[in-house]
């Protein structure tokens, strides 16, 4: 089910190497209000990049999850005792990954994310920006920055230190 005011995105970016320049961010099960906020988090990984050729999510609201391409990336709600119940600990988001290459450095080559955001948070858009970073192959950070490890450290937005690790990561640097 698509909604109205959220319409889908369909284009095509060729990724040249390695990691992905193009993912396809696939949300399911939030409200439409909530889905809205993911989609703005979307947009501002996009905008905080700054060059399309690097970074285009293209978002389908209500499609189903589908793994079965590298650019996948899924994102489901939850809640924060969910969570803790799947991984012993209180967190207000989480993203798994389909790994096939881990890189020297320690950061991830995924194959695919699955992330849930805790809608019982208040702050579904941090936690979908931070959790998003993730799925981009990036890992936690110092304070002041979206990646933080703790949300009272992490900044409420992406930050020039976070585009810089995604630059890292994807060997723009």
């Amino acid at each position: 089910m698509r909604f109205p005011l959220l319409p889908a995105l369909v284009l095509t970016i060729v990724s040249c190497g390695g990691t992905p320049s193009s993912y396809s961010v696939m949300i399911d099960g939030f409200t439409p209000e909530q889905a809205s906020t993911v989609v703005e988090a979307c947009r501002i990984w996009e905008h905080a990049v700054a060059d399309p050729s690097r970074l285009r999510l293209f978002v389908n609201i209500g499609e189903p999850c589908d793994l079965s391409h590298d650019d996948a990336i899924c994102v489901f709600p939850t809640t924060m005792a969910k969570i803790a119940e799947a991984n012993g600990a209180e967190r207000f988001g989480v993203t798994y990954h389909r790994l096939h290459d881990v890189q020297p450095q320690g950061t991830i080559d995924p194959m695919g994310s699955v992330i849930y955001v805790a809608t019982d948070t208040g702050d579904v858009k941090q936690t979908s920006e931070h959790e998003l970073g993730h799925a981009l192959g990036l890992v936690h950070t110092g304070p002041g920055t979206v990646m933080a490890p703790y949300v009272q450290e992490a900044a409420r937005n992406v930050t020039p230190a976070d585009v810089g690790q995604f630059m890292k990561v994807h060997g723009y640097e």
